[in-house]
């Protein structure tokens, strides 16, 4: 009986370093698809930034 709950914990400890490295590898994949997302974001404002400022600045300065 004993020897039975040793052998499951040794299997348990065993098999943690692959558990552990798989939760690693996932939470790196959700914080590289997040920084992606910041990125795309990133460029989406700086798309409308650009906007912004052809069709309000260009026509502002060309007015002086």
């Amino acid at each position: 009986m004993a020897l039975a709950v040793i052998n499951k914990c040794s299997a348990i400890i065993n098999r943690l370093p692959a558990m552990i490295m798989v939760a690693i590898i996932d939470m790196a994949l959700a914080i590289i698809d997040m920084a992606s997302a910041i990125v795309n974001m990133l460029t989406v404002i700086h798309a409308m930034v650009t906007a912004i400022n052809i069709n309000i600045l260009i026509p502002v300065g060309s007015a002086f």
